[in-house]
């Protein structure tokens, strides 16, 4: 009786080890994957959630800033990736093409919003910026802060959509211009920074 009580004991405790080690294995396993999701999140915020999409079957970048746990994003854009494809001429832009990247601005507060431009070379001469929805154009980035500043409510998503065209042949001293710019620039870049602070 009690060889057999022994086996029973020693079968009992084989079976709480092996118990134990599996909600060990399984807690670290639970915790890898949650360290996993956080990083994830973490890096794609750390590229200012640039995302490619498809829109109405054009191709439109997207710029995601979000006010929940800072106060201030900052990140560089190209007009060569928010070209409209149709438009692209020898892989940069040139006298004719145009396209629009958008904005989206959200956060878990209200917040007040303003945003500033940074040209980082130069821009062609012709080219004009414009905000979707507004007949305003603009001859400089820079020039868009007067307009992009206001309030965001909680939760809200407030989506701006900025537009820009080289237009050409408007006038012989202007396409003389466009020629010089389209031989000298294959890309015009610039730093955008969005500030959100708590109402």
């Amino acid at each position: 009786m009690k060889k057999k009580t022994k086996i029973k004991m020693l079968i009992l405790i084989i079976f709480f080890i092996l118990l134990i080690l599996f909600l060990i294995l399984y807690k670290i396993q639970k915790k890898d994957f949650a360290e996993d999701f956080i990083f994830f999140k973490l890096f794609s915020q750390s590229k200012q959630n640039q995302i490619n999409t498809n829109d109405n079957e054009n191709q439109i970048y997207k710029y995601y800033f979000d006010f929940s746990n800072k106060n201030e994003i900052s990140t560089n854009i190209s007009l060569l990736e928010t070209i409209d494809q149709k438009k692209l001429i020898n892989e940069k832009i040139a006298p004719g093409t145009e396209g629009e990247f958008e904005l989206i601005l959200q956060a878990n507060k209200d917040i007040n919003y303003q945003i500033e431009f940074i040209s980082q070379n130069i821009k062609p001469q012709n080219l004009t910026f414009s905000i979707k929805g507004k007949n305003q154009k603009y001859q400089r980035i820079e020039e868009l802060a007067e307009e992009l500043q206001g309030n965001v409510n909680k939760n809200e998503r407030k989506k701006i959509i900025i537009q820009w065209i080289w237009n050409y042949e408007t006038d012989i001293g202007q396409d003389i211009q466009d020629t010089k710019d389209g031989t000298t620039l294959k890309d015009y870049r610039f730093h955008i920074n969005a500030i959100g602070r708590e109402i």
